[in-house]
């Protein structure tokens, strides 16, 4: 049937000059992908006019959702050569931008991990929504961050108990020094039985198991969903939509952000969930009520740990302007949710539906006024 409309269309163009003095090239366009089958629309069109809306992802066959000459897709389906895409030479010149940019070789991500499902993912979701690239990257990574939610309230609720913990049990360890150099035995034995309780009843070592838990499933997920959205840059031709597509200021969605803007965001975010963490284990270290000389300086080291972490934030937001510009549709909008369930989950409502351990208030002595002391003494 194809072969018998090309046919047809050739002759027409061949017979009649007209056609071949006013148009460049005859392109059939074929629907998206997603259609699951090659639908053929008779349209010509200049080379040069061709837009970016028209380019679809590679599809099950090799002339699924692609833009080709008339000449090389009568030749492949006559099974002698493989139809090649028309791209204008603007295009042309952006893909051998992001070429360039990116190279052509995977990763140590995309070796390990399988970057291609989460890829083919995308394109597949992409195709049944009808969305834009970075509304399709934004949607699935706040699908993600919600589906995760139990995960991460596991690994917060561990980290709130922990830092309530840690004074109580560093306060114990203290006072067990201290009564192993008096020689107090009775009161050394006791001391030590309340700390093996803390350590064990009050499932100190599960809550940090549970922690580093829950980071290692959250850092596997970046990092498979970093190396997918890389794959896209690496290969542009594998799905010309991704990599042709134009958001706002950028270029290309396979492009780094010529503004640093996207960057500067990620470093705000970054700090900002850096800070609602600390705050938090602060008030939970307070809540407990333990006071002592090691946990003094233990608070003293975190204050220069506050430094470093700021340092390494700015260090990494630099370095990530680098990175192609999709991957912020997903860094962006995953940073900003965990801002704002750190901040809904502090107290309150949320913190409560989630079970998460919330900071008590402790009583705070009322100082009095020169005028009541001078009242008490008269």
């Amino acid at each position: 049937m194809y072969i018998r409309e090309f046919s047809r269309v050739y002759n027409r163009t061949i017979a009649d000059p007209r056609y071949l003095a006013r148009w460049d090239t005859v392109v059939p366009v074929f629907s998206p992908c997603s259609s699951g089958r090659s639908t053929l629309y008779e349209g010509y069109g200049r080379r040069r006019t061709l837009s970016t809306s028209n380019y679809t992802c590679a599809g099950n066959s090799p002339t699924q959702g692609r833009i080709h000459t008339l000449e090389s897709l009568v030749n492949h389906q006559e099974g002698t050569s493989e139809p090649s895409v028309i791209y204008t030479s603007a295009e042309e010149h952006l893909l051998a931008r992001i070429a360039e940019h990116n190279g052509n070789t995977k990763g140590l991500l995309q070796r390990l991990l399988p970057v291609e499902a989460m890829r083919d993912t995308l394109i597949a979701i992409h195709d049944v929504t009808g969305l834009s690239w970075a509304a399709t990257i934004t949607a699935c990574t706040l699908f993600l961050k919600v589906c995760f939610i139990p995960v991460w309230a596991l690994g917060e609720r561990a980290r709130r108990n922990n830092a309530h913990l840690v004074p109580i049990a560093v306060e114990l360890q203290e006072k067990l020094k201290q009564a192993q150099k008096t020689g107090d035995v009775k009161l050394a034995v006791q001391i030590q039985r309340k700390l093996y309780r803390q350590m064990t009843r009050k499932t100190f070592i599960k809550g940090a198991a549970l922690q580093l838990g829950a980071a290692s499933i959250q850092g596997i997920t970046f990092a498979w969903v970093y190396g997918g959205l890389k794959m896209f840059a690496i290969e542009p031709t594998y799905c010309a939509g991704f990599a042709l597509e134009k958001v706002i200021w950028l270029d290309s969605l396979a492009l780094p952000d010529p503004y640093y803007a996207f960057p500067a965001t990620l470093g705000v975010l970054m700090t900002t969930v850096y800070e609602l963490n600390q705050r938090t284990a602060e008030q939970m270290r307070l809540s407990s009520g333990a006071f002592s000389t090691a946990m003094q300086e233990q608070e003293i080291r975190q204050q220069k740990m506050k430094y470093f972490t700021r340092a390494a934030i700015f260090v990494f937001a630099y370095f990530s302007a680098t990175m192609t510009s999709g991957t912020f549709f997903y860094l962006i909008p995953s940073f900003l949710f965990q801002t704002i369930l750190r901040y809904v989950t502090r107290r309150g409502f949320v913190a409560n539906i989630l079970r998460l351990p919330t900071p008590t208030e402790l009583p705070v002595a009322k100082t009095e006024s020169i005028t009541f002391q001078k009242v008490k003494t008269f």
